[in-house]
């Protein structure tokens, strides 16, 4: 009887001892991996946490833009700097930069997110009740929560109002909430619809794809490499004789082991072909990619907010975010300072945010890395000194282009992106470049 027959035969080689070389096959209390089977339309809280908790590269697809929205932080701009100063200090004591980024980590994992407004008020009010911004005393807490903690939404659903499709109310397991006391962010939703969507419901085939890859090279490198004895003495061995044979040469011809054999006798080592394994996690993390609509980097871990200059794909992925931080962010944050403007006992005392001229200015979301800035830089320099020598512009014109009125600011009017701006050494090399062209 062959080697082969044996194992297909002996039920305890198969079940105890795959790791010896024998393998195993598909038999009761045997875990092989199988496809992912279809999933419901609407996918359950449930489901969607036992993804982000036990997929790391799902955790990472909900956590990472949601954080990078709020990553970098924002400025108030007003007239009055120190009233601005002491907004955005009352905005950290608020920890808005953490409560934010929970809301749209609840979005995009769950489908809705949401941020209760704390209000010190006077009189006797009740959550249900909308608020009188001129009666507000203090903002005194944010907490955000998911849609697990609502029973239901009530939505504006007049087609002839401008407050169309908007949420009017909140109903919680025990009272209500009006539209005026929270902060609401839902992620895709169709018409009619309660809730949004988890972000995980378009991407269940994505994921199971590259969860199978992952589980697939984990079993080839275990078995990448395996022990082979040939014997003319292999058919007549029983089975007990080669499960001790397997045993001992698993543990005992390692490295620097010595192997005493006869010249029938011969024992060796197979391993795998691998080719085209590459392409095909390219393929199954591009899918991902695509579907998450992150750069491969992002996903992966790359360090947040530097670039080179290569990385256009990351430049595209900064620009969505930046078009979220206008549309999805900015709302919100204009919310909570009006809330503080209105406040009698917030800083500036009570006043009306309609009647001062005020901004919200988000932080850049990225910067070039030293090798990218000082191409940059230096690209400028030569077409400075281009247009000095050509006489499209004077040492002058060039010199307040770049540094200012004074001549003596680090920093570039035109910067590209999100940074890029010159390092004192570059600064002073352009200034002995530009002082030549005075004297000359």
């Amino acid at each position: 009887m062959s080697v082969l027959k044996d194992v297909l035969n002996s039920q305890k080689l198969v079940m105890d001892n795959a790791a010896l070389g024998f393998g195993y096959m598909p038999r009761p209390g045997i875990d092989v991996p199988l496809e992912a089977g279809g999933v419901s339309a609407v996918m359950a809280t449930i489901d969607a946490e036992e993804l982000y908790l036990t997929n790391s590269i799902a955790r990472n697809i909900i956590d990472l833009p949601a954080e990078d929205l709020t990553r970098n932080g924002w400025t108030i701009r007003m007239e009055d700097e120190q009233l601005a100063n002491d907004l955005n200090e009352r905005l950290r004591d608020l920890n808005v930069q953490d409560v934010l980024t929970e809301m749209f980590k609840y979005q995009r994992l769950y489908g809705s997110g949401a941020v209760f407004i704390g209000l010190d008020e006077n009189g006797d009010v009740a959550p249900a009740d909308e608020v009188d911004e001129t009666n507000l005393n203090e903002v005194t807490y944010l907490t955000p929560f998911s849609r697990k903690l609502m029973a239901s939404v009530i939505y504006n659903d007049d087609v002839t109002s401008p407050d169309y499709n908007k949420v009017m109310r909140l109903s919680l397991k025990s009272q209500d909430i009006d539209k005026s006391r929270f902060l609401f962010a839902n992620g895709l939703m169709l018409e009619q619809e309660q809730w949004g969507r988890s972000l995980f419901e378009g991407m269940i085939p994505e994921l199971s794809t590259a969860s199978v890859a992952i589980d697939s090279i984990q079993k080839m490198l275990n078995d990448f490499v395996f022990k082979v004895y040939k014997s003319p003495d292999a058919a007549n061995m029983s089975v007990d004789d080669k499960l001790a044979i397997g045993s001992v040469a698993n543990h005992q011809f390692k490295t620097d082991a010595l192997a005493i054999l006869t010249n029938e006798e011969d024992l060796g080592n197979e391993s795998k072909v691998v080719s085209g394994i590459h392409e095909l996690l390219d393929y199954s993390w591009e899918r991902v990619a695509a579907a998450a609509r992150m750069p491969k980097s992002v996903i992966m871990g790359q360090e947040s907010g530097t670039l080179t200059g290569a990385q256009y794909d990351l430049m595209n992925y900064y620009s969505r975010i930046k078009t979220l931080q206008e549309n999805e962010l900015r709302p919100h944050l204009e919310r909570l300072i009006r809330l503080l403007l209105w406040a009698k006992n917030e800083p500036g005392g009570q006043i009306n945010p309609d009647e001062i001229d005020w901004s919200v200015e988000f932080k850049p979301l990225y910067q070039l890395d030293t090798t990218t800035e000082t191409q940059i830089a230096y690209s400028r320099a030569q077409t400075d000194a281009i247009y000095i020598d050509k006489g499209v512009e004077s040492p002058e014109e060039v010199r307040e282009s770049r540094f200012g009125a004074l001549g003596t600011s680090g920093g570039s009017k035109g910067n590209i992106g999100d940074s890029a701006d010159f390092s004192p050494n570059e600064v002073g090399w352009l200034k002995k470049l530009w002082k030549k062209a005075d004297g000359d």
